[in-house]
């Protein structure tokens, strides 16, 4: 069997604090070439379904725990190992008044134009991806050094009062209310800080992380105490 979830509690906690019981969240699986070269590039989101803030995420991530060489490279010819294998979550809602809207625009206008429609024009799943309730800000720092790292929290503690720290494979995520964007903190995040330190790979207002308590790469996924 593929294993997701290593920790319930480390998952429980990350859906106490960002979902809502009224909204829609995404969750995915992704095959990554950069822990399994052997890959092709095309396995990015692989068996993406939405959850009910109210529902179970770890009833949800629980589905993605199927039999060995159930999960196949895009091309059909290679089946995904385990070591390959990263599960996402969106930490904002969905908007799903707006992907209802894209999906029922993109469906009228094929059908006018007497096309074929190709059956994902029809998935509201791929509209969810995009549209998105902006709550949280997230920086996906793509380091382990340590004393850099120290360096980059006591500088964000400086602007910003209260974020979560989530350790992936590859570095750290750090996530915080968009609230605290406001003035000089906004400039300050988004210009100031990714200058300082050029390996924050991004500062998302969409983030999708890697889930605590699940498996990245079979690298343990885990909330971080504040330094």
């Amino acid at each position: 069997m593929y294993k997701v979830i290593y920790d319930e509690k480390q998952v429980k906690k990350f859906q106490d604090k960002y979902f809502n019981k009224d909204d829609i969240y995404l969750t995915y699986m992704s095959a990554r070439k950069k822990y399994e070269p052997a890959l092709s590039s095309k396995n990015g989101c692989m068996n993406r379904k939405t959850i009910s803030g109210k529902s179970s995420l770890i009833k949800n991530l629980k589905h993605y725990e199927i039999s060995q060489e159930c999960y196949y490279d895009y091309d059909k010819s290679l089946v995904i190992p385990p070591h390959s294998l990263v599960t996402y979550c969106s930490v904002n809602s969905r908007d799903v008044k707006k992907a209802c809207n894209d999906m029922a625009t993109s469906i009228i206008s094929i059908a006018f134009d007497g096309r074929v429609p190709n059956i994902k024009d029809g998935k509201l799943n791929t509209y969810l991806q995009k549209h998105s309730i902006k709550k949280y800000i997230g920086i996906d720092f793509d380091d382990k050094d340590e004393k850099t790292f120290e360096n980059l929290i006591d500088d964000l503690k400086s602007k910003i009062p209260e974020f979560d720290i989530i350790e992936t494979k590859g570095g750290y995520h750090i996530i915080f209310h968009k609230k605290y964007l406001s003035g000089e903190a906004g400039k300050y995040v988004y210009k100031d800080l990714k200058k300082k330190y050029p390996k924050i790979d991004t500062i998302s207002n969409d983030l999708f992380s890697p889930i605590p308590g699940t498996l990245q790469g079979e690298f343990e996924v885990k909330f971080v105490t504040q330094m």
